[in-house]
């Protein structure tokens, strides 16, 4: 039941983590002109998670109008996306029968997304909605 509370009250991070969810188990095309990109993969996975944060930035403070930083707000905009980065990549690693691997690598770009998205949505976020 808790479960779908945060679903009805929190639609903006939730449909995020749906996406990345998604993007997570799909096969991946093979196109060659992105093969030139170095490290492309690794960006994707920054922008994605570091995105989340925001979203989730956005949804807690758009809701309650508060400027004050609590250890749920750090919960819900880090830890969270954090430990869904890393689940997603044993995911990857063992649930998509070989469409996909897990990347430690990938858990460290998660990571790196998260914690820009967090200074973004510290410094920014909650100050766009307290206004």
């Amino acid at each position: 039941m808790a479960l779908f509370n945060y679903i009805k009250n929190h639609k903006l991070p939730t449909a995020v983590y749906l996406l990345i969810f998604i993007a997570s188990v799909m096969p991946i095309p093979d196109i060659k002109p992105l093969h030139d990109f170095n490290l492309l993969d690794k960006w994707v996975h920054f922008v994605m998670y570091g995105t989340l944060s925001l979203c989730a930035w956005w949804d807690r403070y758009h809701k309650r109008k508060s400027g004050l930083f609590t250890n749920i707000d750090f919960i819900h905009t880090t830890l969270f996306p954090t430990l869904f980065g890393g689940l997603m990549e044993l995911v990857q690693r063992y649930c998509t029968f070989g469409i996909r691997s897990g990347d430690w690598i990938d858990v460290l770009a998660n990571a790196i997304g998260v914690a820009l998205g967090f200074i973004i949505g510290f410094f920014f976020v909650r100050k766009i909605c307290t206004k």
